[in-house]
């Protein structure tokens, strides 16, 4: 019996199992809109429609969601026909992000974005992605990119100016009448 509980006390191991822990930042933008305050110091409040040509601000917030914290990283915002982002949306403009530490927001405040002059009327989007450089590995690819829904109207043309001259080629004219040419 003394051999046998020798064997069972020498046979018997704990197995320790570790599971590695991930720690990785996830970026992406809480709210993106056109900006409700218009500009510095009372500004206007971007029009919907906006004339193809124009100025759209727009603001809003970036927060890692994620486990980790991120590195700094680039804002930028495009003209899309839809949601998604493609390689035929045309970027409007970029930013830079700032490190964000877990749980820690960027407001992003106000950016004037100009639409181009020679776009086409009708419905698009303005998208903000966030990491657009994919420059930082994190937990979630898939929420990079938000957008709000714009109307775009054709610029508006521009005033053409017609220069009249008087005609002089007659004495009688109200041109000569005020004129004294010595007979």
């Amino acid at each position: 019996m003394q051999t046998l509980m020798k064997f069972c006390l020498l046979t018997i191991t704990v197995v320790w199992t570790s599971f590695p822990v991930w720690a990785a930042p996830d970026l992406t933008m809480t709210e993106f809109m056109p900006s409700p305050i218009g500009g510095v110091g009372g500004g206007v409040v971007t029009p919907t429609p906006i004339q193809a040509g124009g100025t759209v601000l727009v603001t809003g917030s970036m927060k890692n969601i994620g486990n980790g914290a991120s590195i700094g990283t680039k804002i930028r915002f495009y003209l899309s026909t839809d949601v998604a982002y493609s390689a035929g949306d045309i970027q409007l403009g970029e930013m830079n992000g700032t490190p964000l530490a877990i749980n820690a927001s960027q407001f992003i405040v106000e950016q004037s974005l100009t639409i181009p002059a020679n776009i086409a009327a009708g419905n698009y989007y303005i998208l903000c992605y966030v990491d657009a450089t994919n420059s930082l590995l994190e937990a979630n690819e898939n929420n990079n990119i938000v957008g709000f829904p714009i109307n775009i109207t054709k610029a508006a043309d521009k005033p053409t100016h017609t220069l009249i001259a008087p005609n002089i080629t007659s004495k009688n004219n109200s041109f000569f009448k005020g004129f004294n040419f010595g007979k």
